[in-house]
């Protein structure tokens, strides 16, 4: 009799533990329902709050990011919903226009930097092109230069040290090359082969000279063979604070 007595309690064990299983399965299913409602609600509020600042958004770029980063976190992305619910907002026409104006400039002034643009310096003449009333801010132009990814062309941000590039050509910086930009930046934007082959970078000569010649070919840095002790200096032009764009819109 006792077998059958401790057969019956594994049985209702058994049966306890999948209740208990269903059960938590139920209450899973409901909590994520919930949370479904919720981010749909908060979507439905956004969108009326865009609605009623439309003009604010679009006119103000503090404003405008903080309205971009309440988007961020509940997922929903104006500028690919260009034929969604959102486009009568104009946020997405916004973003396009304004990728085109930083198109514009970049290619302007690629014969100038090799492509290769301090995203301090876009914003200036972005900014210059717009007028002070349509100013915008790094991170609008981020978002701008992003949506040019799936174009190609290599638009991208980099960044490096506490700068962030814009990159214009198809190009990938390499390892070596970021590393030579990187000095740079801690440089006045220019450097020499000889301090490339000191710490921190303790570049071979070889290494440091092949890595300068890329950036020289891309015409990313410039070359000042005609200092008087003789040794050559290299800038990086979206680094260099000496560089004037007067006549270069």
């Amino acid at each position: 009799m006792s077998d059958f007595a401790g057969i019956g309690d594994i049985i209702a064990e058994r049966r306890h533990r999948e209740r208990a299983r269903e059960l938590g399965k139920k209450l899973a299913r409901d909590e994520l329902e919930k949370m479904k409602q919720m981010l749909q609600d908060l979507q439905v509020n956004l969108r009326k709050f865009a609605e009623q600042h439309r003009d604010e958004i679009l006119s103000n770029s503090e404003f405008r990011t903080k309205f971009q980063k309440m988007c961020d976190e509940i997922g929903i992305d104006p500028l690919a919903s260009r034929k969604s619910a959102w486009s009568s907002l104009g946020v997405g026409d916004f973003y396009f226009q304004l990728a085109v104006q930083c198109v514009d400039v970049c290619v302007a002034t690629r014969a100038q930097n090799g492509g290769l643009m301090d995203l301090e310096e876009l914003q200036r003449r972005v900014n210059r092109l717009r007028g002070p009333d349509n100013a915008v801010s790094f991170d609008d132009l981020e978002r701008a230069i992003k949506s040019l990814a799936p174009l190609g062309g290599g638009f991208q941000v980099l960044r490096v040290g506490n700068r962030r590039l814009v990159q214009s050509v198809p190009a990938e910086l390499s390892s070596d090359s970021g590393a030579v930009v990187g000095t740079a930046q801690n440089n006045a934007g220019a450097f020499t082969i000889p301090q490339l082959t000191q710490p921190p970078l303790s570049f071979h000569p070889a290494r440091a000279q092949a890595a300068t010649e890329t950036l020289v070919r891309s015409g990313t840095v410039w070359v000042d063979d005609q200092n008087p002790d003789g040794i050559t200096v290299f800038y990086v032009v979206a680094l260099w604070n000496g560089l004037s764009d007067d006549g270069v819109e």
